[in-house]
């Protein structure tokens, strides 16, 4: 019986510490989630200031100009951090690192272009900082700062918030495990950050690397020592062993180790956050949990040898008293373990009493309880995230622009883009995401190498990307894109994702080239009409339009046909300026009504009309001539008659480099060109 009591003992002990093990687990992940969520939820918050136009502004105005919108900026600042109690003097610094508007008066003025956050932003990157102690205020907190940026795309500096170190601390007070237990926070270099003990706060669990030693103090990360002008470095607590763990530590997991700090052993669980380099440690002496079983198997073994002769009533006796209890509250135990709903009613059986079993109970069920209000917390606090997600997602998606997030991979691979695509480009979004190649594939051929070019160099150096392209619509239209991106870091510095937004350009590209292409006739005619009026032969005069036509108007080509009258009704080139290389020698055109005479020169004559190639590689009329054209850079083309007296003699023939270059416009001006020509030639012949 005293082997089978040894048995049941030491089966409990194991039972109660990997439950318990699992649970300081379980604690600490749900910790981990409720602080990420609180920092997400706080770092997009924190961007609507950076958005206001006002911010902008202020910050792009002249000192001047600065002192007159001063009030409206510390209302603004004002409402914002009335709006937002957990926040702490929001401010505004300007692209040289200098604090220029704060609730903070003590702030204004002071250089913080050393920071990290500063460094971070006024390259674009919105960023989250780790625990750092104000150098002016003395208080603790994280700084959530973005790039502050104008209409025209100009980051002038960045807006700071600052989330009170209080709020996070909260999380860490809040956790209850047992009498002795404690749950904290570290960050990337194993400093305490969010401790219930305010005393071990800024104190490193091991020894600090040199390189993190050297950054701490050159970035005044937890301010000074008291009285100087010292950086405060944390002093180690001598855990060294679990500082290594957590430091080598992804996700969560558990550690047993003696601490020297009580000379007892301890279970840790942890876990690091996923978007951020901190921890959560949740710690807890093995003694709080195995000293009842303990105290239990010392009396199991004295009463052993003192009692020896009644062997039996011992064995009766500790089965009634002590493995039933036991196993009732290591089934219990496996049933939380697996999910379980519990309540203290299941085993108050074993709680009622007032020996150590029962302490063990209580303790057991203290313990439970709590991991079952962190599991309530964090399912509503992920609910609430996942509402304020819903917001966001549809603030985004009634933006009049598409914003996306690409991967940093080769293909820029889009993760996420907004449905306004499907309004622009003829692609829903499902269809966008599925098809890695999509964006690569769908820019405009002109386009594609000097994008893509750019691209690549956003990805290797960090540098934002900014572009206006082209891309193909599922139907073939061009819709033009003006897209500006930045690249989204974690708050180790380390490329997570590319975040932009592409702004539909399409009606201020046509009316930019509309206008050029009019300004650009209009050269092309003045300049032409003033070598009519100088001009004293044909022949010079033919050569003079057609060389100011491709230098004044930047052409590709520019030739004039005389209409012959004999059998087959030929057109004989008779002047020529631009890239050629012999393509006049090639093209036997004729103005008859057959396949050669069909193409725009041709035509032109014919009918005494313009006629037009929007797109010589398919334009079925320049079939003759295609691989010609497109060897030399022609894409499109246009054939003006020369008219004199009502007859149509000739046709002056320009070509372009780019498809569709000839709007009405355009072609309106150039028709007055060839009637000018026209009537040059006319009067040089009488």
């Amino acid at each position: 019986m005293s082997a089978t009591a040894y048995y049941n003992l030491t089966q409990g002990q194991r039972a109660v510490a990997e439950v318990t093990t699992e649970n300081v687990m379980e604690l600490s992940r749900s910790t981990a989630q409720r602080i990420e969520g609180l920092l997400v939820e706080n770092q997009r918050t924190s961007a609507t200031l950076a958005g206001e136009p006002l911010a902008a502004q202020f910050l792009a105005a002249s000192e001047e100009e600065r002192k007159g919108l001063a009030p409206q900026v510390h209302q603004m600042l004002q409402n914002f951090a009335d709006t937002h109690p957990d926040y702490d003097a929001p401010g505004l610094l300007d692209a040289n690192g200098f604090v220029v508007a704060s609730l903070e008066e003590l702030l204004l003025g002071k250089d913080r272009s050393f920071r990290d956050y500063f460094q971070a932003s006024i390259q674009g990157q919105p960023y989250v900082s780790s625990m750092l102690v104000g150098r002016a205020t003395g208080r603790p907190g994280v700084f959530l700062t973005n790039p502050v940026i104008t209409a025209e795309g100009e980051i002038v500096g960045i807006d700071i918030v600052w989330l009170k170190g209080d709020t996070i601390w909260s999380i860490i007070d809040d956790v209850v495990v047992g009498e002795e237990g404690i749950t904290y926070l570290v960050d990337q270099d194993g400093v305490i950050i969010a401790h219930p003990n305010r005393d071990l706060l800024y104190h490193s669990l091991g020894e600090l690397t040199p390189e993190a030693a050297t950054t701490i103090s050159t970035t005044i990360r937890f301010g000074t020592v008291e009285g100087t002008d010292v950086p405060l470095i944390p002093e180690s607590l001598g855990l060294d062993d679990l500082a290594a763990e957590l430091a080598s530590a992804q996700g969560s997991g558990t550690h047993r180790y003696d601490s020297p700090l009580d000379h007892r052993d301890h279970v840790a669980g942890y876990t690091r956050l996923e978007a951020y380099p901190w921890t959560v440690v949740v710690d807890l002496p093995e003694a709080q949990f195995l000293a009842p079983l303990q105290r239990l198997r010392s009396v199991a073994w004295v009463s052993v040898g003192v009692m020896g002769a009644i062997t039996l009533l011992v064995s009766i006796l500790l089965a009634r008293t002590t493995t039933r209890p036991i196993r009732h509250l290591t089934d219990a135990a496996m049933a939380v373990e697996r999910g379980q709903p519990f309540e203290p009613a299941d085993i108050a059986d074993v709680t009622a009493g007032r020996d150590e079993i029962a302490q063990l109970g209580r303790t057991f069920s203290s313990m439970v309880l709590a991991l079952q209000q962190e599991i309530t917390e964090h399912k509503q606090a992920e609910g609430a995230l996942r509402e304020s997600e819903a917001k966001y997602r549809t603030l985004v998606e009634q933006v009049p622009a598409v914003t996306y997030i690409a991967a940093l991979d080769e293909a820029s691979t889009t993760l996420y883009i907004s449905p306004q695509v499907e309004t622009l480009i003829g692609y829903s979004q499902a269809e966008y995401v599925a098809d890695p190649d999509m964006w690569r594939e769908r820019l405009h051929p002109y386009d594609r190498e000097r994008v893509l070019a750019k691209v690549r160099r956003s990805h290797a150096i960090g540098e934002p990307f900014r572009s206006e392209y082209r891309m193909l619509a599922r139907d073939g239209h061009v819709v033009w894109f003006r897209d500006d991106a930045v690249i989204v870091r974690d708050d180790a510095g380390q490329p997570l994702f590319l975040q932009g937004v592409m702004f539909d350009i399409t009606e201020r590209k046509r009316a930019e080239e509309e206008l050029r292409k009019a300004n650009r006739a209009l050269r092309v005619l003045s300049e032409c009409n003033q070598a009519v009026v100088r001009a004293t032969e044909e022949s010079d005069l033919l050569h003079q339009i057609c060389r100011l036509i491709v230098e004044v108007g930047e052409y590709r080509l520019a030739w004039v046909g005389f209409a012959e009258q004999d059998k087959k009704k030929s057109v004989r080139p008779v002047a020529q300026t631009g890239f050629e290389e012999g393509y006049l020698e090639t093209l036997n055109i004729i103005w008859a009504d057959t396949e050669r005479g069909r193409g725009p020169t041709g035509t032109a004559i014919r009918s005494g009309e313009y006629c037009t190639a929007k797109d010589i590689p398919t334009d079925p009329r320049f079939a003759p001539w295609r691989e010609a054209a497109i060897q030399r850079g022609y894409a499109s083309s246009v054939a003006l008659p020369l008219i004199a007296e009502g007859q149509t003699f000739g046709a002056l023939n320009i070509y372009a480099a780019e498809p569709d270059a000839f709007d009405a416009d355009e072609v309106k001006l150039l028709t007055e060109l060839a009637d000018d020509l026209a009537y040059g030639v006319m009067a040089l012949r009488t």
